[in-house]
């Protein structure tokens, strides 16, 4: 793969150090001419433009992240962001008072809004330590998790350091205990 030729597709590149592609990602020169094309189009047309359809891009998109992360394309559902997606799994969950959900100290927000509604049914939110090292990580999530814990949700890897969390064996752990685990791919899906 040529890094560079990537590289140089983002201006922003020029005078900055981007390194928060998961927050907001500057546009490169081939996305910012394929919006232009888009534009274009809609201009002269509206919704009925043939320079890009929705399903056939969404398909498009589906089918690259299928690959990516070796699922089949009906097990992805695209979404707007992560707080979308956080909130319609939070809300389709079946716990009760006593029960708690394990959440990243620290977490960016949009993965521990969308589980503050559970508090008000006596549903605890816990937050496993952060760490220096992966390792010393999975011994902090094995020091917070509990009897009464139904859920973990984390993200793929740290938003603030980038270190990947062990999630294999966080995964291994829940499906052994039966603790549903939720995980925020979005800064990590190539990992």
């Amino acid at each position: 793969m040529d890094w560079d030729f990537y590289f140089k597709q983002y201006k922003v590149n020029e005078e900055s150090i981007w390194l928060n592609n998961c927050g907001t990602t500057p546009i490169g020169e081939r996305q910012l001419k394929d919006v232009q094309n888009y534009l274009i189009g809609y201009s002269k047309q509206g919704v009925f433009t043939d320079v890009e359809k929705y399903l056939s891009v969404k398909k498009t998109i589906t089918k690259i992240l299928s690959t990516l992360i070796h699922c089949s394309e009906d097990e992805i559902g695209l979404i707007h962001n992560t707080s979308e997606g956080m909130n319609l799994i939070s809300h389709e969950l079946n716990l009760k008072a006593g029960d708690e959900i394990l959440l990243l100290e620290n977490e960016y927000p949009s993965n521990v809004y969308p589980f503050e509604h559970w508090q008000s049914k006596s549903v605890e939110l816990k937050f496993i330590p952060n760490a220096k090292t992966p390792s010393e990580f999975y011994e902090n999530f094995l020091k917070t998790v509990s009897i009464r814990t139904k859920v973990v949700s984390l993200s793929l890897v740290h938003w603030c350091t980038g270190m990947p969390l062990p999630i294999q064996e966080i995964g291994k752990y829940c499906h052994d205990k039966n603790i549903d685990l939720i995980l925020d791919g979005a800064q990590g899906v190539g990992l």
